[in-house]
């Protein structure tokens, strides 16, 4: 079976955060963190997991919001909508990783340079507005 990954979207106030990888997988360079599901990990779990370790960045995912086949890396997406709960950038995969920051919706879509999966589209539309 393919790896299933967990893509968290992060809400800190009107932002989320977003990574910038070292190489682009696909047209993806910008992209929300994320990563594999391990065994014995449910998916908050490994949510919460990856995204201390990519980001340093403490989370509570709060919603499921959709799975998908991504159309560039064609692997198996599971998004959820996450809660920012402490800590501050910081980057230890730096041989993944080369930048994170926590961006607007408006930045957001001038970022991320792959197809916006639609749930996630209508959060970041819904989160500009207010």
């Amino acid at each position: 079976m393919e790896d299933k990954i967990v893509i968290g979207i992060v809400k800190k106030g009107s932002k989320v955060l977003l990574i910038k990888r070292q190489e682009k997988e696909g047209n993806l360079i910008w992209a929300f963190p994320g990563g594999k599901i391990e065994s014995g990990e449910n998916e908050q779990e490994a949510l919460k997991r990856e995204i201390l370790e990519e980001t340093n960045i403490r989370c509570q995912p709060t919603q499921k919001i959709g799975e998908r086949v991504h159309p560039d890396t064609q692997k198996q997406l599971i998004y959820w909508l996450c809660k920012y709960d402490k800590g501050k950038i910081n980057i230890s995969k730096m041989e993944e990783i080369i930048e994170t920051r926590w961006m607007s919706s408006e930045d957001v879509f001038k970022h991320i340079t792959s197809d916006l999966f639609e749930p996630v589209k209508f959060y970041l539309v819904r989160l500009a507005a207010f």
